[in-house]
């Protein structure tokens, strides 16, 4: 068997990068043939890239910019609700309700239920919009190293990588051998291009990032510097302001509207009844906003979103009683 090559894909792409590391060109060209071998032939197979796995372990599977090979890359880059509006508005109201119910539940003090909202509510948008800085960082980083090796290999290798891409076509996208040596062939006339598709076939990086991160006069060429452009702070400032603004819907149920309306909301219990429902409207709200971009009904997918999060708050209210429960009955200090 050739130096660096297995029958596992993770050995194999150990090996490349090794490979590409001592920018040995017959290595490089030895694990290129090897894989070309072993290429999974059923379409749709799925392998977890390591800078995906990166990102997800960081941050979180649906905000990655990667696709599973088999997986509509069209249908990832023009997804019509953007994730960040999705997951950050979502786990808004999702986190600040139930720090709510569990308070209510522990039948915690009006004020300090505001309190803690407030503090929890501040302090989970900023989280996540560092989380999502440093995950896309990551994320790019890993884009970056990887093209600097495909374009090595491209250099070194181009027949490894030329009989690569060709099956992947053949066994996995079911173009005919011919028609796939075809297509490559013209591809490869383009290395620029190539390059492009060969990050997104082959590593199953979304054509977006494909097409900007990593290359000369973008950004994320090479190492990243500590310090960012301005362009770098959009996404997470966008993860902050939709955490925020959706946290805030709970809170506004708690704590305005009983003060607009002090005789008919008087009780801990009366401004609890009254942010649920305000939740609720939210969540369905949220949820039928994604149904109406999606295919599903709105009112499903918005039923659905409000089932799921008014259980995420049932189990919160629950755990804070159950918690009171349990704690009142054990001596002081």
């Amino acid at each position: 068997m050739p130096y660096g090559a297995t029958t596992e894909e993770g050995g194999r792409a150990s090996a490349a990068r090794g490979a590409f590391a001592a920018k040995d060109a017959e290595r490089s060209r030895l694990v290129h043939e090897s894989k070309a071998l072993v290429l999974p032939a059923e379409a749709g197979e799925r392998h977890l890239s390591i800078g995906k796995l990166a990102k997800t372990c960081i941050f979180g599977a649906s905000r990655s910019g990667m696709h599973f090979e088999g997986q509509s890359a069209r249908a990832h880059t023009l997804d019509p609700l953007p994730p960040l509006s999705r997951a950050g508005g979502l786990d808004g109201i999702l986190t600040s309700f139930a720090i709510i119910s569990s308070a209510t539940g522990s039948n915690v003090s009006p004020d300090l239920v505001l309190a803690l909202g407030l503090a929890n509510l501040i302090a989970n948008a900023l989280g996540m919009a560092v989380g999502e800085f440093l995950s896309a960082r990551a994320e790019d980083e890993w884009i970056s190293m990887e093209r600097a090796r495909e374009e090595w290999e491209w250099t070194n290798g181009p027949d490894g990588e030329r009989e690569e891409m060709v099956e992947i076509f053949h066994k996995q996208h079911s173009l005919s051998l011919e028609h796939a040596e075809q297509f490559i062939d013209i591809m490869a006339q383009y290395p620029e291009f190539m390059v492009d598709m060969m990050m997104v076939h082959e590593l199953g990086v979304a054509p977006d990032k494909a097409l900007t991160v990593g290359k000369a006069g973008t950004r994320s060429t090479g190492t990243m510097s500590f310090f960012c452009n301005i362009t770098d702070l959009v996404e997470p400032a966008a993860m902050f302001l939709a955490f925020f603004v959706f946290g805030a819907v709970p809170l506004v149920g708690y704590a305005v509207i009983p003060a607009l309306a002090p005789e008919a909301v008087s009780t801990p219990l009366d401004r609890f009844v009254v942010a649920a429902g305000v939740n609720a409207l939210a969540l369905f709200a949220l949820g039928s906003l994604k149904g109406l971009v999606g295919t599903r009904n709105w009112w499903s997918s918005g039923l659905e979103t409000l089932m799921l999060g008014m259980t995420c708050a049932f189990v919160a209210f629950a755990v804070g009683r159950g918690v009171v429960s349990v704690v009142k009955d054990f001596p002081s200090a």
